[in-house]
């Protein structure tokens, strides 16, 4: 399953004191590069209004002459069609802990937090290509000198996600398109809703938009969905047989980005 971090969900109220617990802080004089905040990330999303699905993959992120400006090359994925594109992130905040705030403290609270903008520019010489472009925010950790992704609580809502739009070439009209860890952002925010106990209800509307294999695979670790008689469960086999449950699991652990 591609399930990259706990799933630990907070109340809005709790993430927004936290939001106290960290100060702005200048790129030039910040040492490290960002590079691993988002390299080997597999990332869900939307594209459209109607929550179809988008499978995002950085395969190469690297930092240029400037500090605030980031290479990201990657792979998109919708359906069948997988389409490589190059672009750049623009960091303009750079949020550090506050660690002389004794309240700061503990596993709550990531090293960092970055946020900014991204354009991306899909392959014109491949299939339904377009252009991504959008904001991004992004939580990391450091450990042994290295900054890596956030995994604590808070990881994966709001926080690892980039939200914008994607433009076809040639067209001016533009579709919402998101793209977060483990829990995308959607248009109407009724793809996923949350359930008490740190789980998520499915809306089952969407699992022939390319979101049926991801719920198989993850129903049992964090998802709900409703079975024949209208019952939320957890368990993929009071709907699914065995096989087809294996078939949805190995389809989900590909390296789809490989191809």
């Amino acid at each position: 399953m591609k399930i990259h971090f706990l799933l630990i969900v907070l109340s809005l109220a709790s993430f927004s004191f936290g939001q106290d617990c960290y100060r702005l802080s200048s790129l030039e004089n910040f040492a490290y590069d960002f590079d691993d905040v988002w390299n080997t990330l597999e990332f869900e999303g939307t594209i459209g209004q109607d929550n179809k699905r988008i499978q995002v993959y950085f395969e190469r992120v690297e930092k240029t002459d400037s500090p605030h400006k980031y290479l990201l090359k990657g792979k998109s994925k919708v359906g069948k069609n997988i389409c490589d594109f190059e672009g750049y992130a623009n960091i303009s905040s750079l949020k550090l802990l506050d660690t002389d705030n004794i309240m700061c403290e503990g596993p709550d609270y990531s090293f960092g937090i970055l946020e900014g903008t991204y354009k991306l520019a899909e392959d014109r010489s491949q299939k339904y290509v377009g252009v991504f472009e959008g904001r991004f925010r992004m939580m990391f950790s450091k450990e042994s000198g290295q900054l890596i992704p956030f995994s604590g609580l808070h990881s994966d809502e709001d926080t690892h996600e980039f939200v914008g739009s994607w433009t076809g070439y040639g067209k001016e009209q533009g579709k919402y398109c998101a793209w977060g860890i483990q829990i995308p952002p959607s248009p109407r925010e009724d793809l996923f809703i949350y359930n008490e106990n740190s789980f998520y209800r499915f809306n089952k509307e969407y699992l022939k938009k390319g979101w049926e294999t991801y719920v198989v695979a993850n129903l049992g670790a964090y998802l709900t969905i409703q079975d024949g008689n209208g019952k939320w469960t957890m368990d993929p086999k009071k709907i699914y047989s065995q096989e087809f449950i294996d078939r949805c699991k190995a389809i989900e652990k590909e390296k789809w980005w490989r191809e």
